[in-house]
């Protein structure tokens, strides 16, 4: 349309800036409309990553659209504080997945990252609940986005994430711990055998995926006293 090709004509550093400020507002319009009662947050949210990011080399937005996202998840947890249905809490995957031009799968597995990551941070303000949502973007990273061998290297950072979720809630998940990061650590090994992957990366990686299984065993052994 005329207005992609206006957008994709502009030079790199002025894009930037536009959808910089563009996250910038949409934030602040957001949270006002939540103070006002409104109901349409999630489609606010899910429409302006998926117009926004259309666009340009993401991983430069990347500070810009996270500020929204911990918006989405501080409403989401004022919202559904009080709420017995935990399960009821509404997560971006399935809007992002069925907005009419939906953004790559990779991309989405980004942002899905970024609201694990902010809920991981808030897990003070309502452990139960952030623990919850933490456990259901997980499985739908691990069963819906990064299934196939060139997500190996993403799988395994969110199976570590995983195993630091399970452990958070109760020490009755040690054994689901270490299946977690057992698999991670298969995974990065098998990447080591590709010598055309960026093993610096991966090795760094598996060290932490060693150590943390080292951890967990060790507390399993001694009758799930520590932390992970």
């Amino acid at each position: 349309t005329e207005g992609h090709i206006i957008i994709e004509d502009l030079p790199k550093d002025t894009l930037k800036d536009i959808i910089t400020d563009a996250f910038a507002r949409i934030d602040k319009m957001v949270n006002t409309l939540h103070r006002c009662g409104s109901k349409v947050i999630r489609d606010i949210v899910v429409k302006s990553l998926s117009e926004l990011l259309a666009h340009g080399d993401t991983s430069d937005y990347h500070k810009s659209y996270s500020v929204l996202i911990e918006s989405w998840v501080k409403i989401t947890l004022k919202d559904f504080a009080n709420d017995q249905n935990m399960d009821s809490a509404p997560l971006l995957y399935h809007s992002l997945m069925g907005y009419p031009s939906p953004l790559p799968k990779k991309l989405i597995g980004s942002i899905l990252e970024q609201e694990l990551l902010k809920y991981g941070e808030m897990e003070s303000r309502a452990t139960m609940l952030c623990g919850n949502m933490q456990i259901r973007i997980i499985d739908i990273l691990l069963n819906e986005l990064y299934c196939s061998k060139e997500y190996y290297l993403d799988r395994s950072k969110v199976l570590v994430r995983k195993a630091h979720a399970l452990r958070s809630s109760g020490v009755q998940n040690i054994s689901r711990c270490l299946e977690s990061l057992s698999e991670a650590i298969s995974l990065l090994r098998s990447i080591l055998l590709d010598s055309s992957r960026g093993n610096a990366i991966v090795m760094h990686e598996l060290a932490i995926a060693y150590c943390l299984h080292a951890h967990c065993a060790q507390e399993a052994n001694r009758g799930g006293k520590g932390n992970l």
